[in-house]
This record gives C-alpha cells, sequence and structure tokens, in this order.
C-alpha cells in the first residue's frame, strides 16, 4: 500500500496545486530561460550533428552530440525534454548532457511535437521513432547500439517510462540494448493527468490513453538498472509518482537507485544533473560509467 495519500482524495484546487509546479516556483521562468541560453554554447561547442529528421513531422528531429573523443563501446545517453508535453523543446535541454559529453557520454537529444498539435498516443510514437532512428544509426556516428541509456525529466521521465514498456520487436530493430535510465520527477501514473483541467485542456488524454501511456500499468519490457529522483521540495503528487514507479519496477526485477535531492524542486533538480560535482550527477555517470565523475 503506498505512503501517500490517493490523488483522488485531492480536490480539484488541491489537484491543481499538486501538478501545476510552476505556482510551486514562482522564479521558474528564469530557469527556463537560462536553461535556453546555458544550452547554446553546448549545442555550438557539439554541433556537428544537429537537427537531424528521424520522422515526417517537421518537429521530429534530434541532435547527436559526440565526445571529443569516441572509444569502442562508447556510450549514448538518449534525452527527452521535460515541459509537460505541452511546451519546451530540446535545444533547452543540451546543459544536461554536457558533464557526459566531458567525460565520455555521447548524447542523443530528440524532439517531439506538443500537445495539443498532437495526440499524446502520437508524442509518444514519435519518441519511440526517435529512439529506434537511434538504434538504426547511431554506429555511423561512432555511438554504440549495445550501450544505449535513456534520460528524462518531469514528461520526460513518463518518455523514460513509456520506452522501457516498449516492445522494440514490433519495430523491427537489430541487436542493440538499452543498459539502464534516468528519470528525475517523471509521471508514471497517468490517471490524476485528466482532473488537471490546466493539463487536460491542452493534452485531451482520452480514457484510452491514460491506460494505454501510462508506465506504472504495463509490464516492464526492457527492466534495466534506474536512477530516479525527484527534488525534497517537491509536491506529494511528484513523491508518490516517483516512490511507486520505483517499487513497481523493483517488483519487476530492476535495481533502483532512488535519490530524494535535497533543497531541490522541479526544476532546480535538473540542475543537479547537471552538475558534474553533485552527487546526483554522480549517481547516474557511475549507472553509465562504472565511476564517478568530478
Amino acid at each position: 500500500m503506498s505512503a501517500y495519500p490517493a490523488w483522488s482524495t485531492y480536490s480539484p484546487k488541491d489537484l491543481h496545486g499538486q501538478y501545476i509546479v510552476r505556482e510551486q516556483v514562482p522564479d521558474f521562468r528564469s530557469f527556463l530561460d537560462r536553461w535556453r541560453d546555458t544550452s547554446k554554447p553546448v549545442r555550438a561547442e557539439f554541433s556537428d550533428h544537429l537537427d537531424i529528421r528521424f520522422g515526417d513531422h517537421p518537429a521530429e528531429t534530434l541532435d547527436v552530440l559526440l565526445p571529443k573523443t569516441w572509444a569502442p563501446g562508447t556510450p549514448v545517453q538518449v534525452l527527452f525534454h521535460g515541459g509537460y508535453w505541452r511546451a519546451l523543446h530540446k535545444d533547452e535541454y543540451a546543459f544536461v548532457a554536457l558533464p557526459g559529453l566531458r567525460a565520455g557520454i555521447g548524447a542523443v537529444i530528440v524532439n517531439y511535437e506538443l500537445c495539443p498539435n498532437v495526440s499524446m498516443a502520437e508524442l509518444v510514437a514519435q519518441c519511440q521513432r526517435g529512439f529506434a532512428w537511434t538504434v538504426r544509426n547511431i554506429a555511423q556516428f561512432g555511438g554504440d547500439p549495445g550501450n544505449l541509456y535513456l534520460s528524462g525529466h518531469s514528461a520526460g521521465g513518463h518518455l523514460v517510462g513509456s520506452m522501457l514498456q516498449t516492445d522494440w520487436k514490433t519495430f523491427g530493430l537489430g541487436d542493440f540494448a538499452i543498459r539502464g535510465a534516468c528519470a528525475l520527477s517523471g509521471l508514471f501514473d497517468l490517471t490524476p493527468i485528466p482532473s488537471v483541467a490546466n493539463l487536460q485542456d491542452d493534452i485531451h488524454l482520452t480514457p484510452e490513453e491514460v491506460t494505454a501511456l501510462s508506465p506504472m500499468v504495463h509490464p516492464i519490457a526492457n527492466v534495466v538498472p534506474l536512477v530516479l529522483a525527484n527534488g525534497a521540495l517537491e509536491t506529494t503528487e511528484f513523491h508518490r509518482q516517483t516512490a511507486e514507479y520505483a517499487d513497481y519496477a523493483r517488483s519487476s526485477g530492476a535495481i533502483v537507485d532512488f535519490h530524494d535531492v535535497e533543497g531541490r524542486h522541479h526544476y532546480s533538480v535538473v540542475d543537479a544533473l547537471a552538475d558534474a560535482d553533485h552527487p546526483l550527477c554522480h549517481a547516474w555517470h557511475r549507472a553509465v560509467l562504472g565511476g564517478s565523475i568530478g
């Protein structure tokens, strides 16, 4: 039984407060602006392979960011940005990849069209196509399709869970391996989302999509070691989402390294992952490289 109250016990006002996190962080816009600004030099420094098309929709693009030197078996993290499925862009998340790039970890940052321009089901399908493209093509850039890792924040955490529940045989993929995943402040149980009017007005989740697209509803097809984290200052519902997914993953046989990051909220926890001196970044790179950086 969960240690957290059932989401259905919240009033509409309280449920809004649980999920509309920008109202809990008055200066949230300063974080988004800084992410965009600090991502620009990262994209400029590792800019040989930007805005690659992987699908028919104009938004289906990705960046391949390469460390300065590659070695056989170089790991690659496939990163999905946040923004509640309705905002932000891959270009604003390149800063998260910088510590890894300096440590010799490649990055593929996947973009996708946003709700309400597409349905949630189509958004997830676009991300699946972006990952499948990576598997099929990363070797030509020097990356290793047998050494892939997933990472994402908020809605991107949901997309990490979605990739783990995907049966990749249906995509006709050859040999590849997801070696691990990192999800920050993810949304793994979609059942509350239609009751949050501010979100549902844009996302238009159907009951069928809630069932089909909630990572905690389906078996984890790709059981891998997980680094899961939320900020200690986040709302009860975001704590519930991560804690229950951690338990769900453990029950599926996954090794879970959980972090309740002291002093961090929904936005500042991303900065912890992007800080080569922070324990959360160390934990993620231990999972990828087998040793800490700093």
